[in-house]
């Protein structure tokens, strides 16, 4: 009997101890304290509040690291907010993500989805195992409901997470509150500082990275149902599929899978405008040089598609 009570009370404490870590992972002396680059974006993001832009921008890390609101602006695009995140933190449950920022700050006139190719956008289904930066946003952020579905979608989080919140605690909050002040000066954009990151060479050649295949996302009912949502609250939204890497060779795909979903026309660019980020063949991450190609581009579609809707037709 002793040896159960002590069985019991040993798995007392353990249970404890988690769940005391997801405390410290809702708590915001975990946001000041991560020494995770990419725990910012779901840190801190969402608390913008008080922004009045003419478009709200919400997408993946391709829009965070990608899309400077600044050279929107300058391209003729109008004022805008990167409501960037990382991996699934948009995507799953996305109007959860829209829904706060609109709480919070004024109407937009229009909203860009700005995605990768092969992010899911999905009530309950999490496919990128890059999961963790939406464990924190849940935690941070997401109702009850919302994190049990979470968890339903990725059940390893229960006890992958813990450790993960405890190998980012440090005892210095000045990195992680200069990347908070990054996000606020930038409208969200956040540059993509990783040591050792390099443009990806000119030369480089399809097939020579493993391909992830396109045939597990499916976005067509999720984009009808956020479009049809927001239409319903007057506020139109665009899709917009973020350009690729001429190197990965995806571009026929990609269009094939997306026909008839976005408002652009997928793009396959030069190769040193993405960073040399990814083992598989998804380059999607801007370099330097492709933050302003991409930005400018994207300032073309909202003056010449977005722009020009809102608007509506001449009197």
């Amino acid at each position: 009997m002793k040896h159960l009570q002590f069985v019991l009370v040993v798995i007392g404490v353990c249970l404890a101890g988690y769940a005391s870590l997801f405390a410290v992972g809702r708590s915001s002396l975990y946001c000041t304290h991560s020494n995770s680059y990419f725990d910012t974006a779901p840190c801190f993001q969402t608390e913008v509040q008080g922004r009045q832009v003419d478009t709200l921008l919400v997408g993946d890390s391709s829009l965070l690291y990608g899309i400077r609101p600044d050279l929107v602006a300058a391209a003729g695009g109008g004022s805008s907010y990167n409501l960037g995140m990382v991996g699934p933190s948009f995507g799953f449950r996305t109007s959860e993500l829209i829904d706060r920022y609109l709480a919070r700050n004024g109407r937009p006139k229009a909203i860009i989805l700005y995605f990768a190719p092969w992010q899911l956008i999905s009530q309950d289904k999490v496919v990128d195992p890059q999961w963790a930066p939406l464990g924190i946003y849940q935690l941070r952020y997401g109702s009850g409901a919302s994190f049990l579905a979470f968890v339903r979608a990725v059940p390893a989080a229960l006890a992958e997470l813990p450790p993960m919140i405890v190998a980012n605690l440090t005892p210095h909050s000045a990195p992680a509150l200069r990347r908070r002040a990054e996000l606020a000066s930038n409208d969200g954009y956040l540059a993509y500082t990783r040591e050792g990151l390099k443009p990806l060479p000119a030369d480089c050649q399809p097939g020579q990275r493993p391909r992830r295949p396109l045939d597990v996302i499916d976005n067509r009912a999720s984009l009808a149902e956020l479009r049809a949502h927001y239409r319903s609250l007057g506020i139109p939204v665009f899709v917009y599929l973020a350009p690729l890497a001429v190197c990965d060779d995806e571009i026929g795909a990609v269009r094939r899978v997306y026909a008839g979903l976005t408002d652009n026309i997928p793009q396959a660019l030069p190769n040193p405008l993405f960073v040399d980020d990814a083992k598989v063949a998804e380059h999607v991450h801007a370099s330097e040089a492709g933050v302003a190609i991409f930005s400018r581009q994207l300032a073309d579609f909202i003056r010449t598609r977005v722009q020009t809707q809102s608007r509506g037709p001449a009197a």
